[in-house]
């Protein structure tokens, strides 16, 4: 049997039909993929902040990221009304990444963090206490005026289905302060079963 042929060992169980049952055009476009089709366009989504918020001052208050641009989600994994998590609808071995960038701040010491949680329901009251962080990101601010702080999570996860992320970040200036609008986001991307 070629690997690509369908075989449940290799690929996620794909929605079936019963006799006599009647899909709709949707439940088709959504429900049916065969073992290419699933390999060539698996489950992924990619977000961004198009306004980020301002982050609350430390010492720090974690926040959790609402996303408000979609560009790319194969599989209803983000949904506008509750735009801070992302889930997992198709069970496996995922890609997520976070990324961030804060523009440059004067005061010496200031520190930024940015961390995945799973399942979290969106309280954290610290990065170092997370019992559901999977990956983080802690660096001091750039000293360079020329320069902003960018923030990188990456990390290979298996998530069930019913799963979900959020992504947190924390910031130490003495006042509230915005990472900027350009290069930040979210990416899972479904690699293989768990």
């Amino acid at each position: 049997m070629s690997p690509l042929s369908g075989s449940s060992q290799l690929l996620p169980v794909q929605r079936t039909w019963a006799a006599g049952e009647t899909p709709s055009e949707g439940e088709l476009d959504l429900n049916i993929r065969d073992a290419v089709n699933f390999l060539l366009s698996p489950p992924r989504v990619s977000l961004a902040l198009g306004s980020p918020p301002d982050i609350q001052v430390g010492p720090p208050t974690v926040q959790v990221l609402a996303w408000d641009t979609e560009y790319i989600d194969t599989d209803d994994m983000w949904d506008p009304s509750d735009p801070t998590k992302v889930h997992f609808n198709t069970p496996g071995l995922y890609v997520v990444r976070a990324y961030l960038r804060y523009p440059y701040t004067a005061p010496s010491g200031v520190t930024y963090q940015l961390g995945i949680g799973r399942n979290t329901g969106g309280m954290w009251s610290s990065m170092a206490t997370a019992p559901s962080r999977i990956a983080e990101d802690t660096r001091p601010a750039s000293k360079d005026v020329n320069r902003s702080t960018s923030l990188w999570v990456s990390t290979t996860y298996p998530f069930q289905a019913g799963d979900y992320i959020e992504i947190f970040t924390a910031q130490t200036t003495a006042n509230s302060y915005g990472p900027q609008a350009t290069l930040n986001g979210v990416d899972a991307r479904w690699v293989a079963l768990s």
